[in-house]
């Protein structure tokens, strides 16, 4: 809403790339002020890509530099300041020391069931359930169990953030110098094509989207330009050919300078097969018989299968969902 006040507020601990305080699409003539933001990556962030306008953000208290504004569309901070080692001025106490429920309502809390919160929202597909052949794509989603520094890095910490587009699973909100790791088996010796999907769709005058390929921890692919068409496309491309040894190797992909989303990729070499088209695309072969057939591609299917499988939801009879329709009194 036009000329909203965000004040006196204390935000604490958001480990995600969105930060503290967090404008996205549709804010805008706002002023933030007289907040307390710390523990976070960015303690303001104004989202890049997203429209905004006008919004001041002043005489915050923070506990660390960090934040992202948008000087063309006059989003800007001033008058920060920033503590050092938690030594907070007595005004950014009263706040924190003020915040939470009034006392009034504080009851409400005796014999509320607090939720088991969710740290991390990324999942690995099992291997037991991902069935190719020798050649087939790696799914971006499937990277090295792992924490930070292991399987993935973060540069503005957070999870690694997977997103559904155009009906598939693929990694996107990526920063510079992000990275995945994925162990692949290579069959014999060989030259291997590295071939990649991703998509880019920047505007034709924004810098081109890079990637940076390891192997064993040695680049074989520096800047690599990808391919842009729009958000809706995703681009198979032909990254480059390289001499690979038989058995496992761990290949790292690096987000070199801007946002792009990855969908897959693999080595594939003369005399491969191609995906078992029963698989394609990091199908999860169900163990039940009793699916939902009418779910595929909603925005909302992982969750309701993650309901049914803990018996939360039933369906409406012969393996129907309706995820669309309304729910009646008697459904709920």
């Amino acid at each position: 809403m036009k000329n909203t006040k965000v004040y006196d507020n204390y935000f604490v601990g958001a480990a995600d790339y969105r930060g503290g305080i967090y404008h996205d699409s549709g804010s805008s003539f706002m002023e933030i002020y007289r907040n307390v933001i710390s523990n976070v990556n960015l303690w303001w962030h104004c989202y890049e890509t997203a429209i905004h306008k006008d919004i001041d953000a002043h005489d915050n208290y923070v506990d660390t530099p960090n934040y992202q504004d948008d000087p063309d569309e006059n989003c800007l901070a001033r008058d920060t300041y920033i503590v050092d080692g938690g030594r907070w001025p007595e005004e950014a106490q009263d706040i924190i020391a003020a915040a939470g429920l009034e006392e009034n309502y504080k009851y409400l809390l005796d014999d509320a069931i607090y939720p088991e919160w969710r740290t991390e929202t990324v999942y690995h597909i099992a291997d037991d359930k991902f069935m190719t052949k020798n050649g087939a794509w790696i799914e971006a989603e499937d990277w090295n169990k792992g924490p930070e520094g292991v399987g993935f890095h973060k540069e503005l910490g957070g999870s690694v953030t997977i997103q559904t587009q155009e009906k598939q699973e693929v990694i996107g909100v990526t920063y510079p110098g992000d990275w995945l790791k994925y162990d692949i088996t290579i069959p014999k010796d060989g030259t291997y094509t590295l071939q990649m999907k991703t998509c880019d769709g920047w505007e034709a005058t924004d810098p081109a989207c890079m990637v940076d390929v390891y192997v064993d921890d040695e680049l074989i692919v520096d800047n690599h330009i990808l391919p842009r068409v729009d958000w809706d496309t995703f681009v198979l491309s032909d990254i480059g050919d390289y001499y690979m040894t038989a058995g496992v190797h761990t290949v790292k992909i690096e987000f070199v300078n801007k946002e792009w989303a990855f969908d897959a990729f693999r080595f594939f070499g003369e005399g491969q097969s191609g995906n078992d088209e029963d698989y394609d695309e990091g199908v999860i072969v169900e163990d039940i018989d009793d699916r939902f057939t009418d779910i595929d591609g909603h925005w909302a299917k992982r969750s309701i299968n993650d309901m049914k499988k803990i018996g939360v939801v039933g369906g409406v009879g012969a393996n129907q969902f309706k995820p669309d329709d309304n729910a009646t009194l008697y459904q709920m």
